[in-house]
């Protein structure tokens, strides 16, 4: 190993920069793909880039850049399967990721944007009590930081408001917001924003027309459900 993470009680560190170490990691997510049970696997807190020389414990380039094999590697044995990697937006090679701190902000809206243009499948995770009134923990309702999701979303994004990453934390029934279940249908085209500042997409379904608006001066979104117009 190389290293630990102090701030996660000591962690160990896999060095990335031995092949012999990425072989082993990528073969722990590859094997149980080949169990018929297991489809594809998440990485946490992955490189952002294919040139991202972050690492932890100050491990060097040499570090990052097998970092960033691993995970290519690991995508082309899998093929089609789905690797998560938490916070690579950017990272080629890869084809899923992870936007853990979605918020009801722009910038939220731009990186999802962002990782749809980079045809990432994406999971943006809202719910840390960030996201204004509305949407503390998601307890309050979830109109904002799904506004903001739809606003953003590619074909393959998805959504998801949640305190934390335990079900005895957000069993599902707790989980489980109304929303999900409203009719939703495909865009008319990408969310735009007006120069009044307010970012607007429609939706068409069966039902007719969703109407997302998401103000990015006040970060309050809006969601006319097509099933609930008059």
């Amino acid at each position: 190993v190389l290293g630990t993470f102090p701030n996660h009680t000591n962690m160990l560190v896999f060095d990335f920069a031995q092949k012999a170490v990425r072989d082993f990691w990528a073969s722990e997510c590859y094997n149980m793909t080949q169990t018929g049970f297991v489809d594809g696997c998440f990485s946490d807190r992955s490189p952002t880039s294919d040139d991202d020389t972050s690492a932890p414990c100050d491990a060097g380039p040499v570090f990052a850049a097998g970092h960033v094999t691993v995970l290519q590697d690991l995508q082309t044995q899998l093929g089609n399967g789905v690797l998560i990697a938490n916070h690579a937006y950017n990272l080629s090679g890869v084809n899923a990721v992870q936007i853990e701190g979605f918020k009801a902000d722009e910038s939220s809206i731009l990186t999802l944007q962002q990782c749809a243009a980079n045809g990432k499948i994406t999971e943006a995770h809202a719910g840390y009590g960030e996201d204004g009134s509305a949407d503390d923990h998601c307890s309050n309702g979830i109109e904002n930081s799904l506004a903001a999701f739809l606003i953003g979303a590619g074909e393959r994004s998805y959504y998801t408001c949640s305190r934390g990453w335990k079900i005895q934390e957000d069993p599902v029934e707790a989980s489980w917001h109304p929303e999900y279940e409203k009719p939703l249908g495909k865009p008319k085209g990408d969310g735009a924003k007006g120069a009044d500042g307010v970012w607007s997409r429609t939706f068409v379904s069966a039902k007719g027309e969703t109407i997302v608006t998401f103000d990015a001066k006040t970060s309050v979104g809006e969601i006319a459900w097509a099933s609930e117009s008059a």
